[in-house]
């Protein structure tokens, strides 16, 4: 078997791609409360409240901020993306200074949408980008919160794409890049407006030429984009990564997925079973995975 037992934790899972109707399958699922936001360190809940200290008038701040970046690069790309986000947290919390770097922020924001946690990371956008702010990372986070609301979706989506494509280096603006195409593909509503499945997997793709093994939710979200093309092999490694970097309910689920999409009933019905076994999971998925592990038991997933 591909599942190896380990403890769980907290995080995202998706909608299934290929999955028979008889198995049920949840459009959206829960988000993780691994991101917290200390008190001292929140966001705002409006955009016009103001920021705790000025910014710096160079985006990349002070040399303290530069150095909790450098650590949190550095265990990102190890694929230790919960501890990155608990150092940054911390030091959002504990350094005034810190909490007016536009660049910090940024990277407080995206963590959260990362996790698909939209709301929460919209409000750090929206906070980051209000006030008449400019520069690279404002600008980056009103093209975030317009995409979240689907405002101009082309022009924003070639907006941040341009920014990227200045900024090639910059990892964390072609994360938030690949996440809006997830994000897009998502909406059936309008096919030929929003699949951008292909895009988002080429991002992450050339994200991951730079960050190895990289992050959690970089992997999670790649195999969703690539099990929504079917193309489950391709999937399975990611899965697999996502497990051994967190394993919790959402990456198990989402190993499910993939193991279904090709046809391997046996280890996708192990693969649900940890899922149900691990804590943290909001009573209505533990629901929705207790009926898909019965469903499954039944001819002829369970055989």
């Amino acid at each position: 078997s591909l599942i190896l037992a380990s403890s769980c934790q907290t995080d995202r899972g998706r909608r299934p791609a290929a999955s028979p109707t008889t198995v049920a399958s949840p459009t959206t699922v829960a988000s993780p409360t691994t991101v917290t936001s200390p008190t001292t360190a929140a966001a705002p809940t409006t955009a016009a409240s103001p920021p705790r200290a000025a910014s710096p008038s160079a985006e990349g701040g002070s040399t303290s901020a530069g150095d909790v970046l450098g650590t949190v690069d550095g265990l990102l790309a190890a694929g230790r993306q919960s501890e990155a986000e608990k150092l940054l947290v911390a030091e959002l919390s504990a350094n005034e200074e810190s909490r007016g770097n536009p660049e910090l922020l940024f990277y407080y924001g995206a963590f959260l949408r990362s996790r698909f946690l939209v709301a929460q990371a919209d409000r750090v956008f929206s906070y980051l980008a209000g006030q008449g702010r400019t520069g690279l990372y404002p600008d980056v986070s009103r093209l975030m919160v317009a995409l979240d609301k689907r405002a101009d979706v082309d022009a924003n989506m070639s907006e941040l794409e341009a920014a990227v494509d200045r900024n090639p280096d910059n990892q964390m603006l072609r994360w938030m890049l690949a996440v809006e195409c997830r994000t897009f593909a998502d909406d059936k509503n309008s096919p030929e407006l929003y699949n951008r499945d292909n895009e988002g997997v080429r991002q992450f793709q050339i994200m991951l030429r730079a960050w190895n093994p990289g992050p959690v939710l970089v992997h999670q979200t790649l195999a969703n984009l690539l099990d929504d093309l079917y193309e489950h092999g391709e999937a399975l490694p990611h899965r697999l990564i996502a497990i051994r970097e967190e394993p919790s309910y959402w990456s198990y689920q989402g190993l499910w997925l993939t193991l279904f999409g090709l046809g391997r009933y046996a280890e996708a019905k192990i693969a649900i079973e940890r899922a149900i076994g691990c804590e943290h999971a909001p009573p209505q998925y533990q629901d929705y995975l207790f009926r898909t592990i019965s469903r499954m038991n039944s001819a002829p997933y369970g055989r």
